[in-house]
């Protein structure tokens, strides 16, 4: 939930550029958000979302610099926690990005991605929220890359990578969302040495070492601790190739100060360890929570 003092953010207007969109007297409220996607200011925002209220709460979200619409969907709920409908994601240059149906606030039937090139990205069904039967994963010139199976969001059975040319890279079975058994091939097809398609990336020491310095970091707002105020902030950020993090988000804002702590500490953490696919440094997306609770 994002939580700001709306009176200084929003900006209201009756909908209606011209006679006959002012007679239906929708209302149009505005809303700005910075980098790390909390509500701002207009003169620090990045990007915009304009909403128009009526049945549900329609969104458009822009990009302040370009005006490039990012994201357009519907809402139930005024704070934005339950999607219904179409959603449609767009890449800086326009074309889109991503298209999904939401029913209960939960993925429904064919999901599609695109890279910003236009080439398709992944492919795959969506049951009540969780990735269903086969996905298949495009490389960004259009070859199939991967294919893989869920059943209730759990990847299992058989998992596939290929070359270019359509030969088989790796099998794998998977068991539980866990690799069970795996093989890796030469471009010949000839068996190789196995190693994980994915490696995620870590921070220095591994996970005991990052805890332990959250521990050690994260100094308790003042005013948070005198009002007994709890709660989980959910930051996403990407490790990049160096190691260095990266499009710092905030994807939960319990309150705004455990937000900036939580900002203030993951803007300090050295590098990591990058991330790792088919054996290649990747930029990784990577999500964090941190949770804020008193003695």
């Amino acid at each position: 939930m994002k939580i700001y003092c709306l009176s200084l953010l929003i900006s209201f207007c009756v909908f209606g550029l011209n006679q006959t969109k002012a007679q239906e007297n929708f209302i149009v409220d505005t809303l700005y958000y910075n980098e790390n996607s909390l509500l701002c200011f207009k003169e620090d925002a990045k990007t915009i979302r304009v909403r128009k209220h009526g049945n549900t709460i329609d969104v458009k979200d822009y990009d302040v610099i370009t005006s490039q619409l990012l994201l357009e969907g519907a809402y139930k709920d005024l704070q934005g926690t339950q999607k219904t409908g179409i959603f449609k994601a767009y890449h800086k240059n326009g074309k889109l990005r991503y298209q999904v149906k939401y029913e209960e606030n939960k993925a429904e039937g064919l999901f599609e991605e695109y890279y910003a090139n236009g080439q398709k990205w992944f492919e795959g069904e969506f049951f009540q929220g969780n990735k269903k039967g086969l996905w298949k994963e495009f490389d960004s010139t259009g070859y199939l890359y991967a294919t893989d199976n869920y059943a209730k969001g759990i990847e299992t059975g058989e998992s596939l990578t290929y070359y270019p040319d359509g030969k088989i890279k790796r099998r794998e079975f998977y068991l539980d969302g866990e690799v069970d058994e795996g093989k890796c091939f030469t471009k010949s097809g000839k068996d190789t040495t196995y190693f994980p398609r994915f490696e995620m990336p870590k921070f220095p020491g591994g996970e005991e070492e990052l805890y332990k310095y959250l521990g050690e970091t994260i100094k308790y707002p003042p005013l948070a601790r005198q009002l007994e105020i709890e709660g989980k902030v959910l930051l996403q950020f990407v490790v990049n190739k160096a190691g260095k993090l990266e499009e710092i988000k905030v994807l939960s804002n319990p309150n705004q100060e455990l937000t900036d702590e939580a900002l203030r500490v993951v803007n300090k953490m050295p590098n990591w360890t990058p991330g790792r696919s088919e054996g290649e440094i990747v930029r990784v997306s990577f999500t964090l929570p941190i949770r804020f609770q008193l003695d």
